[in-house]
């Protein structure tokens, strides 16, 4: 039948009838992905990009994956996940064998598919339904193009009818297109969006890593210093004491001047000393004790004794030299040089015996006595020895002193006369005679009786008053 003979009505139902069936070919779809995370299915390019909008045929089923480039399965088992593993196809894919990856662990169920690097990705859903658009609209367009043709009838409307329904799909691939590229686009950004967000996690997290490390190292660091300022201060402590110990001991075994000399300049020198007093004492007695007690408590007596010595002495500045069994040695004058030591030596030898009639008097007589001697001149000094220290002196002067007590009496002082012509104004003494001295000949010698009374603060004449102070200042 030619066009030209058909009704205008009959025409414009055929173009009706095309452009229907061009708009009912035009089909937008869109899977939403669903938030139950039973089981994922996840498609990737190696090198973790998500494949977005890509068709999966799962056992026969197609499926779209979603912007993250996930298939959502609700109700689903990592049992069914496995199932599946092996019945899936990516459609349009044409490279090498997709990798396949299910988690090791009970609690994640899925499924990661990568295509491997290098090769081309299959066309995406969008393509995939454009190029089936385009084939159905072609075939279309040349179904039309025949019934025109087997019509015969107005061969220019035909052809405009086609012009238009080609010009109407051209502008419909184009508007598809334009979408596709937008929604990629879209895609990207949020990819690239998300990496940019992922890298400022990773970057804070390690930041705060290096914090967190730095501030272990600081306060571990602090504990140490902390730790070992302890330590120092505690053995500087224990050093502090026992150099406060050693210096004790020293001290009690060398004059302290003597001690500081040694110790800056690790030796002594031997010095000469123009006027001295020695002090010899002997503990009468002692040999008789030693048979009555033990060793120990013989010992411990003599130490008490000789301890009190040392206090006594102490008070008038003399310097015990040593103890020779029950002997006991001082000296004034030494190592500090003063012109008050024969009366010091006279003073302290009063006092000592007035202490030995003491105690002789708490324990009804049975307590030791004590022989003194003492005389003035000079003599050296000095510390002998190189392991062991010790401070002595030497010269006539001690050879005369040591005499003069051994040929003294129980509970007397004996001095020789050139200390008596010293002492004789402020001390009563009775005059012995001569005795003679091995090496020295003849020596005058003198008990000391007492303190005279002007300068004594008590009938007895042990203690000085404060008027003999004054005088021996003077001196």
């Amino acid at each position: 039948m030619k066009l030209a003979n058909m009704k205008p009505a009959t025409i414009k139902y055929n173009i009706l009838f095309l452009i229907f069936c061009v708009f009912n070919l035009l089909i937008n779809s869109q899977i939403f992905a669903q938030n139950n995370t039973n089981c994922i299915i996840r498609l990737e390019m190696q090198g973790r990009n998500a494949l977005a909008n890509y068709i999966l045929r799962i056992n026969g089923q197609q499926y779209v994956t979603n912007g993250a480039g996930e298939i959502i399965f609700p109700n689903c088992t990592k049992k069914n996940l496995e199932a599946m593993e092996n019945n899936i196809i990516l459609e349009g894919y044409t490279g090498a064998t997709l990798m396949k990856k299910i988690p090791f662990s009970i609690n994640k169920r899925i499924l990661t598919i990568t295509v491997p690097r290098g090769n081309p990705l299959p066309p995406t859903k969008n393509e995939l339904d454009a190029l089936k658009m385009a084939k159905d609209q072609s075939k279309k367009v040349d179904e039309m193009s025949n019934k025109l043709d087997n019509l015969g009838d107005d061969l220019d409307s035909v052809k405009k009818a086609k012009d238009i329904m080609e010009k109407k799909s051209q502008a419909d691939k184009e508007k598809h297109l334009v979408e596709q590229q937008k929604s990629k686009e879209e895609n990207e950004k949020i990819e690239r969006e998300k990496k940019i967000a992922n890298e400022r996690v990773q970057l804070l997290m390690i930041i705060m890593i290096v914090i967190l490390i730095a501030i272990a190292i600081g306060l571990y660091l602090g504990f140490v210093i902390w730790k070992t300022n302890k330590t120092l201060k505690r053995q500087k402590s224990e050093i502090e004491q026992k150099n406060g110990r050693i210096e004790e001991l020293i001290l009690n075994i060398l004059p302290k001047e003597v001690a500081e000399e040694l110790s800056l300049k690790g030796s002594t020198e031997t010095r000469y000393y123009d006027f001295t007093t020695v002090f010899f004492a002997d503990i009468k007695g002692f040999s008789a004790l030693a048979k009555q007690v033990t060793p120990q408590q013989l010992i411990a007596e003599l130490d008490r004794t000789f301890g009190q010595f040392d206090e006594i002495i102490g008070k008038y500045n003399l310097e015990r030299i040593k103890t020779i069994g029950d002997c006991y040695m001082c000296a004034g004058g030494v190592p500090n040089r003063n012109k008050t030591n024969p009366f010091d030596v006279l003073l302290a030898s009063l006092e000592i015996q007035k202490w030995m009639e003491d105690e002789k008097a708490k324990r009804n007589g049975n307590f030791w006595e004590v022989r003194v001697g003492a005389h003035t001149g000079d003599l050296v000094a000095g510390v002998i020895g190189k392991t062991k220290f010790a401070y002595d002196i030497w010269g006539n002067t001690v050879n005369l002193a040591s005499r003069m007590e051994s040929v003294g009496m129980i509970g007397k002082v004996n001095i020789s006369h050139s200390t008596y012509e010293l002492v004789k104004e402020f001390f009563d003494c009775t005059p012995r005679g001569e005795i003679e001295v091995k090496n020295m000949g003849s020596v005058a010698t003198y008990f000391v009786d007492r303190i005279k009374p002007q300068y004594s603060a008590d009938p007895q004449g042990y203690t000085p008053n404060a008027d003999l102070f004054l005088k021996l200042r003077a001196i």
